[in-house]
């Protein structure tokens, strides 16, 4: 594979994969995502075959790469049947592309804004994730975004975890920047001080809402939802039976160290 170098604001360079040239793409007209710098495209690659290419505006990026320099690096690490299969990534002077496997039975959102999904088939997306996740978090990478918009399925209706643009690799014991949606936090977050547990309470956060229809925390102002959260106020469980809502209680506990881990969770009762 050769490499292409990506100028920053500094004098140094960021290198990135490069395995085609995008001229050998067929752009369909199927958007099947959008984000702030970045649109994601149905293409044929060379071979004819489907797959996604996310195209990031290199002109919106104030021209710091390194946060999508790390997101290509950690996409090359993971391999994982739930976790979105990275292809190869390239450039021209405009823009990145990041190329991946294409699934095309849209994201969870979508799902959810039909309404409530059925316990057991949430219990079986639960699985899906939960196993991604162990497996991210054996490396050590805490994805720190995970939310409806950021599971998407196959046509057979297989669940993978996607979009790595705030993913970090931990080298120590904790993070201290604050990123994520902000009703997906974990509450130990905006103190600063966070580690890879914060993972397993967004994703409960996750889970709630695919199964209830609603999220667990309502606030018209961040201090308002952080009181509720803090609090763990939830006023309506819909139709969850009392082992979902014990499940999901493991993973909402505001203490991160009282939250199972992700291989923990996979031997819950819920989960077999």
């Amino acid at each position: 594979m050769g490499t292409c170098c990506v100028k920053t604001t500094s004098s140094s360079t960021v290198e990135m994969p490069e395995e085609a040239s995008i001229s050998q793409y067929h752009f369909t007209d199927v958007i099947v995502g959008q984000g702030a710098f970045s649109t994601v495209h149905k293409c044929l690659n060379p071979l004819g075959l489907p797959v996604a290419v996310k195209c990031v505006r290199l002109s919106e990026l104030q021209g710091d790469l390194h946060q999508l320099h790390r997101e290509v690096h950690i996409l090359q690490q993971v391999h994982h049947p739930h976790i979105l299969a990275y292809l190869c990534s390239f450039h021209d002077p405009e823009h990145v592309y990041i190329v991946t496997e294409l699934c095309a039975g849209g994201n969870l959102l979508d799902r959810i804004e039909q309404g409530p999904i059925e316990e057991k088939e949430m219990k079986r997306i639960a699985r899906e994730l939960m196993q991604g996740l162990a497996y991210l978090h054996a490396l050590n990478i805490c994805h720190r975004d995970l939310k409806p918009e950021n599971v998407l399925f196959t046509e057979k209706g297989e669940a993978k975890i996607a979009d790595f643009g705030l993913a970090r690799v931990l080298d120590q014991s904790r993070i201290v920047s604050v990123v994520g949606t902000p009703y997906y936090l974990a509450p130990e977050v905006p103190d600063g001080k966070y580690d890879l547990k914060c993972d397993l309470w967004s994703l409960g956060v996750l889970l709630f809402y695919g199964l209830v229809g609603k999220l667990p925390f309502q606030g018209k102002d961040w201090p308002e939802l952080r009181d509720n959260v803090l609090a763990r106020h939830i006023e309506d469980w819909g139709k969850a039976t009392s082992e979902g809502q014990s499940f999901l209680l493991s993973l909402l506990q505001v203490d991160p160290q009282a939250r199972p881990s992700a291989v923990q969770a996979l031997q819950e009762k819920w989960l077999s």
